[in-house]
């Protein structure tokens, strides 16, 4: 008696086992291998494993790279992937209508049509597409991506901050822009006081500002409810 009771308590053990893996692989409880192998700790590990696309930013070694300057093309494709731009054309647009340095065939030239379409890259015949981005031209998207989205919820305001250290330097062309993504906290005032609108802006940042800007969107969005 001893031993079927036994048995049976093994059984159920077994059973029970099983339904618990089978319920890990249905929700997804398992313990996800790291997207990337050289985020764990960086600053902005959180925004990078939330946003990136392994397929599009890692090296044969799974490395992002997360302090090497981000050109303006893998910018494009970050951004647009995060956007969830879907946008139907009558015809199949011409890149070449607008930039003489990006071809159809280009990998980011379809995202790209789809920000320009959306006034979210707002640059005239050229786009430098292999060169690093800056920091104000980042803010400037990221900000042309939050109108885009906002649409006529967008409000125009006069946004009042003490200005950065080398507030001079920033492009007059960005300065409202830049005021207004500090006062929404998409990007945030160091202990120095100083933008750096010049230097280049790294695949960690990018990473950050988009993030920032999705959770904005999504505060602004159960406002409005």
């Amino acid at each position: 008696m001893k031993k079927i009771v036994l048995a049976f308590i093994l059984l159920a053990a077994m059973m029970f086992s099983g339904i618990l893996a089978f319920a890990d692989e249905v929700t997804g409880s398992q313990k996800a291998e790291p997207r990337f192998t050289d985020i764990t700790g960086h600053w902005a590990e959180g925004s990078i494993s939330k946003l990136i696309d392994k397929a599009l930013y890692t090296d044969k070694e799974g490395k992002f790279y997360p302090d090497k300057a981000i050109t303006r093309a893998e910018f494009v494709l970050m951004l647009h992937k995060a956007l969830n731009l879907n946008i139907n054309y009558f015809k199949a647009p011409d890149i070449t209508e607008y930039f003489d340095d990006v071809k159809n065939e280009d990998s980011y030239a379809s995202a790209l049509c789809d920000l320009i379409t959306a006034n979210i890259v707002d640059d005239k015949e050229h786009f430098y597409p292999a060169k690093s981005l800056t920091r104000e031209e980042m803010v400037n998207y990221i900000m042309n991506a939050y109108r885009y989205k906002m649409g006529e919820n967008y409000r125009m305001i006069k946004v009042l901050v003490k200005p950065f250290a080398d507030d001079q330097e920033i492009n007059v062309t960005y300065n409202g822009v830049v005021a207004r993504a500090e006062s929404m906290g998409i990007i945030k005032r160091p202990a120095n006081n100083r933008f750096f609108p010049k230097n280049d802006a790294t695949r960690a940042q990018a990473a950050t500002v988009i993030d920032r800007l999705l959770l904005q969107l999504e505060k602004e969005a159960s406002m409005v409810k």
